[in-house]
């Protein structure tokens, strides 16, 4: 995953996620952190953006959508 992600030009953010753990680079890249399993929401500036999700415990990502 480290390899995929610009770690260096993000940041912490707690507010843009609605599960308090994010790292950003606004308006290119967002790392957000779930941690339980529910819903959660992340505020985005508009604009496409190319959705993976990371399993941590199993350690699997699984392309998903792009948002526009």
């Amino acid at each position: 995953m480290s390899a995929r992600v610009d770690l260096i030009a993000m940041s912490p953010d707690v507010v843009v996620a609605s599960t308090g753990y994010a790292l950003v680079n606004p308006g290119v890249e967002y790392l957000v952190l779930q941690t339980d399993g529910r819903p959660f929401t992340v505020a985005l500036p508009p604009g496409p953006y190319q959705v993976d999700w990371f399993a941590v415990t199993s350690r699997t990502d699984t392309a998903g959508d792009v948002l526009t």
